[in-house]
């Protein structure tokens, strides 16, 4: 059965959130108060807050790479490295504008960023500080960035969806594998590639979940409904904010305005659980590295349709999952 620890309530919204991708506790948080912060999920909540990283501006996303050295993003267009054993910060160089997405590339050994300037950049830490080693141009601003192993996947406004090749990004090529339209009507707010790289899944404002295939595979992309309810008799759509996909079964989570969080299994098609609701919308979620916790960032922030009451809270809870939290029914 799985259970909740609530680490601590943030002085504002959380953005964004990574785990370290071995060390199945250490938990970065990306925040709208103008810090980074470093927690060790396996502590009591008092004492799980390890390291806090001032930055100029709010913080819109985080990264880890290999070695643990964390990667930041935000409004003051810096991207950042941060090495949490000096507690030391280097600014590798600068968007044009807000940085919006942050990502730790092992096949590329690189950091992978996308912005509201319309570009996606390529940073080598290794590097003189001050430039990208590759700027890619996107069609309009990027709200959401993934990468696995081979691709890079970008959805941007007016409802773009770019992919790239990460092969022929390390040798320097510019353009995108595939350019596509999102299969949803509205504005996306998240996408993710699957483990098996067959596929990704964008949530958009208008409360629905699309699941699409990469070039080669047989199955048919498809779309459906999600963190939507009847109240007052009017059906309500809540947008869904944030998604994120087990390591191991292959199911995926979403968090929405409706202070929700769903898992789904996508061999079936349908919802596998719904947790017990949060104090406010779900505005970032992450698995760890073995699938065996979950990280949920709730957060009181406007958005059409969704009202708080007094007991609504800025909050950061990590849910440590059960055996068959997240199993697709046919794995059981």
């Amino acid at each position: 059965m799985s259970q909740d620890i609530e680490l601590t309530m943030p002085a504002d919204a959380i953005a964004a959130l990574a785990f370290h991708p071995t060390d199945k506790d250490l938990l970065a948080t990306a925040e709208w108060d103008s810090t980074v912060k470093l927690y060790n999920t396996s502590l009591a909540s008092s004492e799980s807050l390890q390291s806090t990283f001032a930055h100029r501006a709010p913080v819109l996303d985080v990264s880890f790479d290999g070695t643990g050295k964390i990667y930041s993003g935000g409004l003051d267009k810096a991207v950042r490295q941060i090495d949490p054993s000096t507690s030391s910060q280097t600014i590798l160089g600068n968007h044009s504008a807000g940085v919006k997405c942050v990502r730790w590339s092992d096949k590329l050994n690189a950091l992978v960023t996308a912005s509201w300037d319309s570009t996606l950049r390529v940073w080598d830490p290794r590097q003189a500080t001050g430039s990208a080693t590759l700027i890619c141009n996107l069609p309009s601003k990027a709200f959401s960035l993934d990468l696995d192993s081979r691709h890079a996947i970008v959805a941007t406004a007016h409802r773009h969806v770019i992919i790239y090749d990460l092969a022929s990004l390390a040798k320097g090529v510019v353009e995108p594998l595939q350019t596509r339209e999102s299969s949803l009507k509205y504005m996306t707010r998240a996408v993710r590639l699957s483990p098996a790289g067959t596929g990704y899944a964008t949530t958009s404002i208008e409360g629905r979940i699309a699941v699409d295939f990469l070039e080669g595979a047989d199955n048919k992309p498809y779309a459906f409904k999600a963190h939507r309810a009847v109240i007052d008799d009017i059906d309500t759509v809540f947008p869904v904010n944030a998604l994120t996909f087990h390591p191991i079964h292959g199911t995926f989570a979403t968090g929405g305005g409706d202070s929700l969080v769903n898992i789904w299994d996508l061999a079936a098609k349908k919802r596998l659980r719904q947790f017990q609701r949060y104090p406010a919308s779900i505005s970032a979620l992450a698995f760890n590295v073995d699938g065996s916790k979950l990280a949920i960032a709730c957060s009181k922030i406007e958005e059409e349709g969704v009202t708080y009451g007094a007991e609504a809270k800025n909050a950061l809870f990590v849910k440590t999952l059960g055996q068959d939290d997240c199993k697709p029914k046919s794995a059981k």
